[in-house]
């Protein structure tokens, strides 16, 4: 409409129609527990979304973005705990440029989430809210600066901090808290070398609340949930060695989560279970050679190593007196503790 604006509006409709057919099953709650009859149910949808945008450049430095986002999902199957959502989204984001090597984004987003009715599944606890399904009030906010140091040297800070509240949920998740910090760079020593790295810190806390098994449950319980995932990579690109590119690429993550549970019908009473951990490490080596201009090969070497350290399954006995927990059924699975070679090769045309 004018030099410094520019409006967007996108409508999009997505209908899926799941004709599988349904049948009743019979399966075991828990030892003690008569089997229930239970249907499967072909998830079937109509999804509505809707997106305005609005852009204002104040000038050659600095400009201002905002707009609406409107998503509505309408769910037709057996027993839909919630036939539909609506979630209503506001957000806005500023730009500005204060030196030609420096770029700073300040942005946030605020959204609403709420529906019909919810229809509590047979045999659940009339109380439960699915996390997806739930009334939820989520805020976001963040920032980014990206610099260019030299003319070689490219870095990038950015840091986010989400907030979940499931306002309506009495049992189930409640809260969940998602501060996210990246720091990356890339860096060009030569003009045929380029390499790159990234490290990234996330810290994910949540709440959810419960209660015991029981026909008439009594037994309140808060469990608060923190998990601290830590993530590193680097690589490197070599071009016009002749007719080849060599590269090679490292990556390792490792990640914490801790449980704490909480009685609480008996304030101060609490059980810390172990930690649950997870290390991965990935390294992946390649080279290719340009044939001709049509056609190249490549021959790649990836290793990884995985592993996880979970008292649910590796140790239970040892981490709960599994003995005064009535009916558990332990099924003697094992945690993926594992390391891979794998070698990959690959013949590449191009078409004029």
């Amino acid at each position: 409409p004018a030099n410094k604006w520019r409006l967007t509006a996108e409508l999009r409709y997505d209908e899926r129609d799941n004709k599988t057919d349904v049948n009743t099953y019979s399966h075991v709650v828990m030892d003690s527990f008569v089997s229930v009859d239970a249907e499967n149910r072909p998830y079937s949808y109509k999804n509505n979304r809707l997106n305005l945008t609005a852009n204002y450049r104040f000038n050659s430095l600095s400009s201002l973005k905002g707009g609406y986002k409107y998503d509505e999902m309408k769910r037709d199957y057996t027993d839909a705990e919630r036939e539909k959502t609506e979630q209503d989204t506001l957000f806005l984001k500023w730009k500005v440029k204060p030196r030609s090597t420096v770029d700073v984004a300040l942005y946030t987003e605020i959204s609403d989430r709420d529906g019909s009715e919810y229809n509590t599944a047979p045999n659940v606890n009339p109380s439960l809210r699915k996390y997806f399904l739930a009334d939820r009030e989520r805020t976001r906010v963040g920032a980014s600066v990206d610099f260019q140091a030299t003319e070689k040297l490219y870095l990038s800070v950015q840091a986010d901090y989400n907030k979940d509240d499931y306002i309506n949920s009495e049992v189930g998740l409640t809260e969940a808290i998602q501060p996210v910090y990246s720091l990356d760079f890339s860096y060009q020593p030569r003009s045929n070398v380029s390499t790159y790295g990234y490290y990234t810190i996330e810290d994910i806390e949540s709440s959810q609340t419960g209660f015991d098994v029981s026909p008439s449950p009594t037994g309140e319980w808060l469990a608060d949930f923190e998990d601290n995932i830590d993530t590193l990579g680097i690589g490197i690109k070599v071009t016009d060695l002749g007719q080849w590119q060599v590269g090679a690429d490292l990556v390792y993550s490792q990640a914490t989560g801790k449980i704490k549970l909480t009685d609480i019908n008996n304030p101060g009473t609490e059980f810390q279970f172990p930690d649950v951990t997870t290390d991965l490490m990935s390294l992946k080596l390649w080279a290719s050679f340009q044939h001709s201009k049509e056609f190249a090969y490549k021959v790649s070497y990836w290793y990884e190593d995985y592993s996880v350290d979970n008292y649910v399954i590796d140790d239970y006995e040892a981490a709960y007196d599994v003995t005064s927990v009535e009916n558990a059924l332990l099924l003697g699975n094992e945690t993926l503790d594992y390391d891979v070679h794998a070698i990959l090769l690959s013949a590449v045309y191009q078409f004029e």
